[in-house]
C-alpha cells in the first residue's frame, strides 16, 4: 500500500513540471557502478513525497475510523435487541417450569441455565449483568395472590459507556411481560424499571 501511495504522491507532482525537488535520499549500493537509469525504488523519495503520504493516510484514518467505531456501535445496538428476546424466552420458560408463574433476576436464570453465562452475573442474586457494550437489568415482581396482582418483570439494556465519543451505544432499550421491545435515545445511562417508564417521553416501540 505504501508503494501504491508514493506513486499516487509523484502523479501528483508530475502534473506541475515547475516543481522540480532533488531526492532527499537514494537507496543505492556502494559497491555497484552508477547507473545512468533507476528505478524508482532508487530513486529515492523526496520530503514532498512523503508528506502528501502522511497526509493521504491522515485522510484515510478520518473517514475509517469514525465508520469503524457507528459500525461496532450497531453492532452492540442489535446484540442488545437479540439478547433481550432470548432473555424475555427465557422468563417464560422459567416461569413455566420453576417459578410456578413467578419471574427469575438474571442470576436465577443463570443458575438454571437458561440464559448466556456472561448475563448471569455475579451470583444467583444478580439484577445486572454486561455483554456487548451494554448493561442488562432485570426488574422482578412476584405474585401477590391477596392483592390479585399478577407477576411481571422488566428488562432493561443501556449503553455501558455514554459519554459522547466513547459511547458503546446510541439508544436504550426495555420491555416487560407483553414482550414488546422500546427504544429511546434520551436517558441513556438510566434502566426502564416500570413498565409504564417503557412508554415514556420519547421512548416508542421498536419496529422491527
Amino acid at each position: 500500500m505504501a508503494w501504491s501511495l508514493l506513486r499516487v504522491a509523484r502523479a501528483v507532482l508530475a502534473v506541475s513540471p515547475a516543481i522540480h525537488i532533488k531526492p532527499a535520499f537514494k537507496l543505492r549500493n556502494s559497491f555497484m557502478p552508477i547507473q545512468t537509469s533507476t528505478s524508482a525504488r532508487e530513486r529515492g523519495f523526496s520530503l514532498i513525497e512523503l508528506l502528501i503520504v502522511v497526509a493521504i493516510i491522515g485522510i484515510i484514518a478520518a473517514i475509517a475510523i469514525p465508520n469503524l467505531l457507528a459500525s461496532r456501535r450497531a453492532a452492540n445496538e442489535a446484540s442488545a435487541i437479540s439478547t433481550i428476546r432470548s432473555l424475555v424466552s427465557a422468563e417464560i420458560t422459567y416461569s413455566a417450569t420453576r417459578g410456578q408463574g413467578d419471574f427469575a433476576v438474571l442470576g436465577e436464570l443463570g443458575a438454571e441455565g437458561l440464559i448466556d453465562p456472561l448475563l448471569r452475573g455475579s451470583d444467583a442474586t444478580s439484577v445486572t449483568s454486561s455483554k456487548s457494550g451494554y448493561e442488562f437489568k432485570t426488574t422482578v415482581i412476584p405474585r401477590d395472590v391477596g392483592n390479585n396482582q399478577v407477576a411481571f418483570f422488566v428488562l432493561s439494556a443501556v449503553p455501558f459507556e455514554t459519554a459522547v465519543g466513547a459511547r458503546t451505544g446510541t439508544r436504550r432499550f426495555g420491555t416487560d411481560t407483553p414482550g414488546a421491545i422500546f427504544n429511546d435515545r434520551e436517558n441513556l445511562g438510566t434502566h426502564y424499571e416500570t413498565s409504564t417508564s417503557l412508554t415514556d417521553g420519547t421512548s416508542a416501540a421498536l419496529n422491527n
